[in-house]
């Protein structure tokens, strides 16, 4: 029998989180980082992978280790801490991306008006060079991580919304 091993790609996990906020005309307001990684200077999502959160293979499918991860990923990378119970999920898709399989979780969080990055916390603050809010209509796809698209789609579908 044929060795096929080489064929099959651990599937490995990620999130995503469109962190908002509703103005005081009514807008909704989201925030992205500009990547330092690669690709370089495309605007992107907290998010990231999950690996400490599943030492165990079963407990990938537990709702509060990917929660968990988000709200890690949040705070590396923002500074903004917030409430695991507050998150809801917005989209769930598989993709290979460099000879990897990758299913993403994809969330969203209404935060207060007044939320704003808090560097000083950020572990990771150094992976964007820059963080912005945007309005929904001021995002050209082509200036997007490809990973954060179906995230940012549910979100702005408002599908999945529930705890």
């Amino acid at each position: 029998m044929a060795d096929r091993s080489a064929e099959f790609q651990p599937l490995k996990m990620g999130v995503g989180t469109v962190i908002w906020k509703k103005t005081v005309d009514g807008e909704r307001m989201f925030l992205m980082g500009k990547r330092n990684t690669n690709p370089v200077g495309k605007w992107a999502l907290p998010g990231g992978t999950m690996d400490d959160e599943v030492s165990n293979p079963k407990a990938i499918i537990k709702d509060k280790n990917i929660r968990a991860a988000a709200v890690r990923e949040i705070l590396e990378e923002s500074g903004i801490f917030v409430d695991p119970n507050d998150l809801r999920i917005t989209s769930v898709d598989d993709k290979d991306v460099k000879n990897s399989r990758y299913m993403n979780f994809g969330f969203q969080i209404e935060v207060p008006l007044d939320t704003e990055i808090d560097m000083s916390k950020a572990t990771h603050g150094h992976e964007m060079s820059e963080w912005r809010w945007f309005r929904e209509e001021e995002l050209d796809p082509s200036e997007i991580f490809s990973p954060c698209i179906p995230t940012i789609k549910g979100f702005s579908q408002n599908k999945f919304q529930a705890k």
